[in-house]
């Protein structure tokens, strides 16, 4: 999908946030409000940089082509943790991003004040660059979607720029594993179809609702983007690196806008954020976050 052009310049306080938000909900988006049984619905994200590139964390490390490496050793070092990865991969991409696992997820929030405040927090490295925020529009999947299982089973597999007669066989059983609905022609699994629908998948970067099983991420409204392996070369031979540039991008799944938030401001609508309750201890519930908040208040 595309940027939408806005008649914004940048946000200096919660109302005009809030007043934009608005303005991008009654933009006039190509398509339908509807894509199958999912409506269009409105996230936002918010970076410190203007700069930043805006990626998943996985796209950001030089480890990007070792994504299942990372994620089956973690699982090796600890399986208590993850005790049923093999038939609920996404839950387990999210709970490994939860604790700072680099993975294929961007976090997102159907909160613009939630992404607002992540936008206007302090940061050592940032401190002195204007703030980026980021309206999305897009259709959300659910965490037992196929979207959300297939491109799950890709981050858990080694990417191959081909599947052989053998891979597809040994595709299908894995698929069959994570409960992905398949096609069925003449009483077996249309393996054709199949294929070209793991293709499609695994090449669309869909928004992905998560289980709030966690206070935090109740808390924050998150969402995830799950990016695949969008590339512009069809004879790319790795998992691709691509992002949300403040141009259209190629093959992304949904609809922005991006605006600023200058360095000037930050300060101010933090304050007027913590006025309403929005800060630290709110979206992180634990308690180191707690009492980094009250450092905060105290100036200790």
């Amino acid at each position: 999908m595309q940027k939408i052009m806005m008649n914004i310049t940048c946000i200096n306080s919660i109302s005009d946030c809030l007043q934009m938000c608005k303005q991008f909900k009654s933009s006039s988006f190509p398509t339908s409000t509807k894509s199958g049984d999912n409506e269009l619905s409105f996230f936002y994200r918010g970076e410190s940089s203007l700069n930043y590139i805006t990626q998943p964390s996985l796209f950001r490390t030089s480890k990007y082509n070792q994504e299942d490496k990372l994620i089956h050793e973690l699982i090796l070092e600890k399986p208590e943790e993850f005790p049923n990865y093999n038939t609920n991969m996404f839950s387990t991409l999210a709970k490994m991003q939860h604790f700072g696992m680099p993975t294929r997820l961007l976090d997102i929030s159907k909160n613009p004040l939630v992404a607002l405040w992540f936008a206007c927090k302090k940061s050592i490295i940032n401190k002195q660059q204007d703030g980026k925020f980021i309206f999305i529009a897009g259709y959300p999947n659910l965490p037992n979607s196929n979207y959300a299982k297939i491109l799950s089973l890709f981050a858990f597999n080694a990417f191959k720029s081909s599947l052989n007669a053998n891979d597809l066989y040994i595709l299908r059983d894995q698929l069959i594993q994570c409960g992905v609905t398949l096609a069925y022609k003449n009483g077996e699994i249309d393996i054709k179809n199949m294929e070209q629908d793991y293709n499609y998948y695994i090449n669309s970067d869909p928004i992905i609702l998560p289980d709030y099983n966690t206070e935090r991420i109740k808390t924050q409204q998150g969402a995830f983007i799950m990016f695949g392996n969008n590339s512009e070369d069809t004879n790319c031979s790795t998992k691709s690196i691509h992002s949300i540039k403040d141009i259209d991008p190629y093959g992304l799944e949904f609809f922005y806008s991006i605006t600023s938030i200058p360095q000037s401001k930050k300060s101010y609508i933090l304050s007027e954020l913590n006025e309403i309750g929005i800060n630290e201890s709110y979206l992180f519930p634990e308690l180191e976050h707690t009492i980094a908040q009250l450092r905060i208040k105290h100036q200790i």
